[in-house]
């Protein structure tokens, strides 16, 4: 559990990075529900 925290935490780094100036306000959305049902 803690390990899929960990590698989901690298993912959400990649995705804001590659987001910064894409659709972001739809995407981090989306990531934050991700996020809340861990």
């Amino acid at each position: 559990m803690i390990h899929d925290w960990l590698l989901d935490g690298k993912q959400v780094w990649v995705f804001f990075n590659n987001t910064i100036g894409g659709a972001a306000v739809h995407e981090a959305r989306r990531l934050a529900e991700r996020v809340a049902a861990l």
